[in-house]
């Protein structure tokens, strides 16, 4: 997943992309998102722009299950979430979202 990072200041920033996970609802408890990778751009002019990858395996969506003491990934519709901060409410407006179904 490749997303464009763009300074739109008036001054040269550095900027850190974080890529959350949103998993369904399931038997076990997850946290509402989960911070799965991070990026950080070089210093950007004012106007400059730069692309950032994320490569996202298998494991990045699975979840320990207790009872089993094994990962497995539950099916149903993930949101794969892209911002600056997960405090920052504009995250799920701006941010950029994906969806993801998995089917057993």
């Amino acid at each position: 997943m490749t997303v464009g990072v763009k300074n739109t200041g008036k001054t040269a920033g550095k900027e850190v992309a974080q890529l959350y996970i949103k998993s369904p609802s399931s038997r076990m408890k997850r946290p509402l998102k989960e911070l799965k990778q991070f990026a950080k751009t070089r210093l950007l002019e004012p106007g400059e722009q730069e692309h950032l990858t994320f490569i996202l395996s298998l494991k990045d969506f699975a979840s320990l299950d207790e009872k089993t003491h094994s990962c497995s990934v539950a099916p149903g519709q993930y949101e794969i979430i892209i911002g600056g901060t997960s405090a920052d409410a504009r995250l799920m407006v701006i941010g950029t979202k994906a969806r993801l179904q998995v089917r057993k």
